[in-house]
């Protein structure tokens, strides 16, 4: 879970990933309290940003395990060899992007 939020997390602000949350303070040592309160604000916007990004990937794979689903169920009813055929290449390419992400 940490991997797929910095995934999405370091396309809208790198400073909220993980590895860097404990290098920030000494980041921005010299910072004024306005300045902070500036960054502050932006990192409530960016994880705003973030929270849509998370969203549209959350619904993105529903949709391809819907897909699966019905692929699977097709293949589990007999319905034919093209189903077949096409149930595995959309299992083999939803798992490829999965080693990639």
């Amino acid at each position: 879970m940490e991997d797929l939020y910095n995934l999405l997390m370091r396309g809208v602000e790198p400073d909220l990933c993980t590895g860097t949350l404990p290098l920030l303070e000494l980041m921005y040592a010299g910072e004024s309290k306005e300045e902070r309160a500036e960054r502050m604000q932006w990192y409530a916007e960016a994880f705003s940003r973030f929270l849509e990004r998370y969203a549209k990937f959350n619904g993105a794979i529903h949709g391809e395990f819907q897909k699966i689903q019905t692929a699977l169920r097709s293949v589990a009813e007999g319905k034919d060899s093209a189903t077949d055929a096409q149930a595995t290449a959309m299992l083999e390419k939803f798992f490829d992007a999965s080693d990639a992400a």
